[in-house]
């Protein structure tokens, strides 16, 4: 009966021309995870310790906390005022009309909420208030739908391929049929971002910077001179970097800094200082040096390049954080609504934003988070003296703080797994950036992996500038196909192995590795080692000694150096790190 009288609700409420409250748009983009989240009534953070926090809106369990919590209940709804954590190791989360998303960051995909069109991708319809695993190898995510109406996701894989699932009613799954899916179908190659709306249209910028767009186009929002729908993806322009898509406008930031919008603008949403175009279904450009963009339901939030925020567009219920300072011009249809169809700039300082249905969160440089808008089910939180009121849907028309939670500001990598605070985060700055290695995905470096002698070689050629090899290959199982072919051909030049096979797969341990690098520095005379497991008459003695003396590496604790304990990826590129750049 609720799913019915939800229904009814939206045909009444686009009929009578209202202003409908639906979520903003969550773009998923590869390398650039997501730390804030605003849903149609609940939203989400990520801590600096990666934990993700939630609260609001809980009547489908979108907060994933396994039931209502400390909640408190208005009419048929449940709401959470105080955020609670969900789920630790999380790098991105998005959220959606009624459910979440969460990225680990072992690459894996977790789902929470309502499900009734298959939004949650496990194969069922069943609401979930627990978060269930979904999928692997997932690089980034976003969700679509409303509070009002049926949801659909989106995920783009490591390998650049782009999966969704869900809600079909007006061809957002791009699958070119109808019919919602409840588990992920493969839509495209070569995705490097995407963006979901409320009111199911889709966009997708490729690897290449090429925009593509499909689903419903009823205000232009495809963005390609008509307003008929397209159940396919279609070439909408070149060279975006960005894109963010409202209940039924589009926004994109191109790579020359500048911020284009197209689609609905019935209360100023397109920002081109007019209410007299209703809606436009080709780009329109709004400003120069933009750096991001987040779109809102009905309004528009974009950061410069010099980290001032700028809004414009339905300010209801004070989700542009002026205080109400907007023009407010009366809009045909909708009565008198403060309207802002120009930018104004709001603030400095700030390092993202994510703009939900009727409201915004502000993420500051320092990691500080912002709130403001209206107060529907305690989607702002609580927050001391900032004069909300979560009972009567009231507005924060100044943005207020959020206490006791700090955002997780931008990774120091493009990887997933590699914390800003490991003891090998520098190196591997240091070995993407020198060309020695790279991640084992676009979104994960794997810094607990144990490294093979084959991978560890070829680091130590690339070292070298990767000299070319002057020997006929010696070994019988090293191919020219090999990525470590000339690697190994100049470690048996160097002397570092021998033998007529190479063991390219084999684990490579601690004295294997501190050997390598002695050897490659020409053997110096290093003395004894006092380790309890390294036996002086070992051939790798010298070269543990030479170690520690140079701070490459030390000992497992005090007595034992453990010379046989394999290497992880991230030690390896430690060891590099430590010998050569300092």
């Amino acid at each position: 009966m609720k799913r019915k009288w939800l229904s009814l609700t939206l045909v009444l409420v686009l009929c009578l021309g209202l202003t409908v409250p639906v979520m903003a748009s969550g773009t998923g983009t590869v390398n650039s995870p997501t730390a804030v989240s605003a849903g149609s009534d609940h939203s989400g953070v990520i801590d600096a310790n990666g934990s993700l926090w939630m609260w609001g809106a809980n009547t489908f369990g979108q907060l994933g906390n396994g039931g209502r919590g400390n909640a408190q209940t208005k009419g048929d709804f449940v709401y959470q005022t105080v955020p609670i954590k969900v789920l630790d190791n999380v790098v991105s989360v998005s959220s959606g009309g009624k459910n979440t998303a969460a990225i680990k960051t072992d690459g894996s995909l977790w789902m929470w909420g309502e499900n009734y069109n298959g939004q949650l991708g496990n194969g069922s319809k069943k609401d979930s208030l627990v978060p269930v695993k979904v999928m692997d190898k997932v690089a980034a995510v976003s969700l679509g739908g409303s509070s009002l109406t049926s949801g659909y996701t989106a995920a783009i894989k490591t390998d650049g391929s782009l999966w969704m699932w869900g809600a079909n009613d007006y061809g957002q799954l791009g699958k070119g049929k109808p019919g919602d899916s409840a588990v992920p179908i493969k839509v495209m190659d070569n995705v490097a971002s995407v963006s979901l709306s409320g009111f199911r249209h889709v966009a997708a910028i490729k690897t290449d910077g090429t925009l593509w767009m499909w689903g419903r186009n009823g205000q232009g929002q495809l963005g390609n001179g008509s307003l008929k729908d397209s159940s396919v993806p279609i070439k909408v322009m070149d060279n975006v970097t960005t894109v963010s898509l409202g209940s039924i406008h589009t926004a994109v930031v191109k790579t020359d800094g500048t911020l284009w919008t197209w689609g609905d603008n019935r209360v100023g949403e397109l920002g081109n200082g007019s209410l007299e175009i209703k809606e436009s279904s080709v780009p329109i450009k709004v400003m120069d040096n933009v750096a991001t963009v987040s779109l809102g339901g009905s309004h528009t939030a974009a950061v410069k390049t010099d980290g001032s925020l700028w809004l414009f567009g339905d300010n209801q219920s004070g989700q542009l954080g002026n205080g109400y300072t907007g023009d407010r011009t009366r809009n045909q249809g909708y009565g008198d609504f403060p309207v802002q169809t120009i930018p104004i700039k709001l603030m400095d300082g700030v390092a993202s934003i994510s703009s939900g249905s009727l409201h915004t969160i502000i993420v500051k440089t320092d990691g500080s988070v912002w709130l403001g808008g209206r107060s529907s089910y305690g989607n702002l939180g609580t927050v001391t003296g900032n004069g909300v009121d979560i009972y009567n849907f009231s507005m924060q028309t100044i943005p207020v703080k959020l206490s006791k939670l700090t955002a997780r500001l931008k990774p120091p990598t493009a990887f997933y797994d590699v914390a800003a605070n490991a003891y090998y985060t520098t190196s591997i700055i240091w070995a993407i950036k020198e060309g020695i290695t790279t991640g084992t995905s676009a979104t994960t470096f794997s810094p607990n992996q144990v490294s093979t002698t084959g991978e560890i070689l070829t680091m130590l050629w690339k070292a070298q500038n990767s000299p070319e090899p002057t020997i006929s290959n010696p070994f019988s199982d090293v191919r020219e196909s090999n990525y470590y072919y000339k690697a190994a051909l100049w470690a048996y030049e160097k002397g570092l192995v021998s033998g007529s096979t190479f063991r390219a797969n084999a684990p490579s341990t601690r004295s294997m590795t501190v050997t390598y690098l002695w050897k490659l520095t020409g053997k110096p005379d290093a003395g004894t080692s006092e380790f309890a497991d390294v036996p002086s008459s070992a051939e790798y003695a010298q070269a543990v000694t030479w170690a520690v003396s140079k701070g490459i590496t030390s000992g497992t604790d005090s007595n034992t150096f453990s010379p046989n304990m394999t290497c992880t990826r991230g030690q390896i590129v430690t060891f590099l790190y430590r010998n050569f750049a300092q």
